[in-house]
Formats: C-alpha cells, structure tokens, sequence
C-alpha cells in the first residue's frame, strides 16, 4: 500500500495501491527480473504491502497470468505439481520430452504466499523447497511415473513472498535454496509516507463530503488516524499478547470501512471512532486495556476535532435491509439508538423462539453491542469472526441470533479428540452442498 513526492491521485493506480518511494522503489528492483523471468523472494513484516506490490507489479507483465498457491503449514511438492497440471494441463511431447506449457497465456507466474510457513520434516527438510530448488536448477521435475517433466525456458517464473523467519510459525530456507534466486526485502513506510497513503485513500471515501472533502481536511484526518495508530502500537505490545500485532494493514482496512457507512447521513467522527473500536478494540483483552483504548482515542479526536466519543454508539446494517447495498459492495451501516436497536432484536428474537427453540437471552447493553459486531461482519461478503471467551458467556446464542436476523443457517461441525481433516471435509462437502444446491 505504500512513491512520489507528489501526493496527488495521479500516483495512485486503480488495485488500491499509492506509488509513494518506497514503492517505486520496490517495483524498479523487481520489474527487471519478472521481465527476464528469474525466479525471486520477496520478505517483509506482515502487512507491509508485498502482495499488493507485487499484484501491481504482476500486472505490468502482458499475456501472464497467475497461478497463487497460498502456503500452509501442510503445503507440500504435491501441491505445486497439481498446480502447475491445472494451469499447465497435461505434458506435450517434444524434442526434449514431456514439457509444460502455459496454456491460457504467452508466460505463468507461479506465485507462492508465506512460502516459509510449511513445516520441516525430522531432518529439518522443507519438502516443497527442496522441490523448488529442483525446479529452478534443472527446469523440470520427476512425477509420479518417474517420468522428468521440463518446464518451457523463460515461460514459467517462481515468485514467493514470506514474513522474517523470526515471525511466529515461520521455518529457516535452506541457504541452498535463498543462493539460487533473487532476494528482496520490503519494509514499513516512514510515516510521512503513510500520511501520502492514507490521504488517498481517505480521497477516494470521502471525495464528495460536504464537510470533509478539502485537502486541509483530509490530511488532518489521515494525521488523527496515524496519531491513533502509533498510540496503539507503543500501548499493546505483543509481548502482551501474541495477537496484539496491528500493522499498517490495520490502518488500510480502517480506511476501507469508512465506505461501508452512510456518512451523508452520520457524523464522520462517530463513524471514524465506531470503525478504529472494531478494527483495534475488538482485539483488546480486559476491561484495562479495552478502558486505556478508550482513553487514547478520546483525547485524540478531542484535541483535534474537539469531539466527544460516544463509545455506545450503534451501527447496523439491519435498518438499511430494503435499500441493498452501498459503493462498497456491502450493506450500508447506519446509526441507531440504544432503545430502536433494542425493540428490532427483540421482536427478531420473539420470532426465532417461535420457528426454533428458546435462547434465553437478556438484552442488556453489552448483548446488543456484541449482535451489532458480530452484524457489521456478517454482512460483508467472505466476512468471518473468531471468538474468543470462557465458557457460558453467551456467544452462540448470539451468533445464532445474529444469522437468523441476516437469514443465515449456522453450521456447527461435530468436533471431538479423533476429528481430523477427512471429517473436515465431510462437514464441508456438507456446507458446499446446502449454500450451492438447497440456497
């Protein structure tokens, strides 16, 4: 997400990316070996922007297309080889044996995400490395036939991308691997550059606000989010805890979801504070830390726009159901009391008692903030929770409630100590077979 001394739109192509140094700088070191096919890593923290880049960069190339193996701790050569079958199709015979060719394009990018997240073996081998590192010094590989399979010269280029390997869950690349193949290393945007970013984007959301639209605005706003950002990297560490990660990516996805809000229709502050709570203060673990947010936010916004936050304040796209969906692609979310909130979820919940079963749930302030996140994401496509919490206090009923209201079907797969991924996968040819055939 991170050019230019200019911070105009002009620097800013259409995938969301702002040409600011850093990143042209990154673009003019990779361009030269995509175009000449040389295989490389990209490394950088999370969040910094490496799959955007090279997204951008990706597209620059002409008559390429892409293939993305996103890695996992399971990946393995299998997964590379089925890969390259299903964008290659099978092996034609030539001069020099079976070949794989492209088939829906002049050139392929082969693209591995978080290469360095598959696990090694008791000897300390990466099966899918060692299979790259055959793939790039013999161009070809041997398959289950023991038959060598040649990839066509110049037209099959291995990119990966990867975290420091002192990240979390990471493994160490034989060096006899990282000795073949370019390497360059990405890092965080200095924050007058962040502030170039952060403009443009709040550019693109807010470019017809009566209120927020000119440039002193603007700027002065993406300024308050830096100022938040920064308070809230110095005041949670991951020491703390391990999920207290927050990174620019956090500020990208803050920015993104002002669109989601009818900000025609809803102070911008109080969308702006509503936003930043569930980016950042959803993550938090305890009432101190949560409070300590709170205050951090408070003083800011009230030093720069002398705004009071409102933290029960309730966003919901329940009352927008009628009128579909947004710019953004999502239901829009508008403000709504404490008591209206309250009256709409009461009635829901008489209503899913009487089709199904008791929830016994009591609607005090706290439940109805809980079914107002827990709506926020429900309603955006490919949207997902992970929720954390002792036992008893409540979640299911409310999530249960929550996807009623938005017409859903909750699926609970039936775990115990022998699940394991054939059962997984029952559960979800289950899932497919109920959102593809019976929706």
């Amino acid at each position: 997400e991170v050019g230019g001394d200019d911070p105009g739109m002009n620097d800013k192509p259409g995938n969301g990316l702002v040409l600011v140094d850093d990143v042209k700088q990154g673009l003019a070191t990779i361009m030269p070996w995509l175009e000449a096919a040389e295989p490389f890593i990209m490394v950088g923290p999370e969040g910094c922007g490496k799959a955007m880049l090279l997204q951008y960069a990706f597209e620059q190339l002409k008559s390429t297309s892409v293939a993305v193996i996103n890695c996992s701790a399971q990946t393995n050569a299998l997964h590379a080889m089925q890969k390259l079958t299903q964008v290659c199709g099978n092996p034609v015979s030539s001069n020099e044996g079976r070949v794989l060719r492209p088939k829906d394009s002049e050139r392929l990018v082969l693209y591995f995400k978080d290469m360095n997240l598959p696990k090694p073996d008791k000897y300390e081998t990466i099966q899918l490395i060692s299979f790259l590192q055959q793939l790039i010094t013999f161009r070809g590989y041997y398959d289950e036939n023991n038959e060598f399979i040649r990839l066509e010269p110049k037209r099959v280029t291995i990119v990966a991308s990867m975290n420091p390997s002192t990240t979390v869950g990471r493994h160490v690349l034989t060096t006899r691997f990282t000795a073949i193949v370019r390497c360059a290393y990405v890092s965080y945007p200095e924050r007058s550059q962040l502030q170039t970013i952060y403009y443009n984007l709040l550019q693109n959301v807010l470019h017809d606000h009566p209120t927020y639209s000119s440039e002193s605005s603007l700027r002065k706003l993406a300024g308050c989010m830096l100022d938040i950002y920064d308070g809230v990297k110095q005041g949670f560490s991951p020491d703390d805890y391990r999920h207290y990660k927050f990174t620019p990516r956090n500020l990208t996805d803050w920015a993104q979801g002002l669109q989601r809000y009818d900000l025609l229709a809803v102070d911008l502050i109080d969308a702006l504070s509503y936003e930043c709570a569930r980016v950042f203060r959803d993550r938090l673990v305890g009432t101190e830390a949560v409070q300590r947010f709170d205050g951090l936010v408070s003083s800011i916004l009230r030093s720069q726009f002398r705004a009071n936050v409102n933290a029960s304040a309730l966003f919901t796209s329940w009352t927008n159901m009628a009128e579909g969906v947004g710019d953004s692609g999502t239901a829009q979310l508008s403000a709504v009391s404490q008591d209206s909130f309250q009256e709409l979820v009461a009635g829901k919940m008489l209503m899913y008692e009487r089709e199904f079963k008791e929830l016994n749930i009591l609607l005090f302030p706290e439940v109805l903030q809980r079914l107002a996140r827990f709506d926020r994401v429900l309603s955006t496509p490919g949207g997902s929770l992970l929720l954390c919490g002792r036992s008893g206090v409540g979640r299911r009923s409310a999530l249960t409630l929550a996807a009623y209201m938005h017409r859903m079907e909750v699926f609970t797969p039936n775990m115990n100590r022998n699940y394991a991924l054939k059962n997984f996968k029952n559960d979800l040819k289950v899932v497919m077979q109920k959102v593809g055939v019976e929706a």
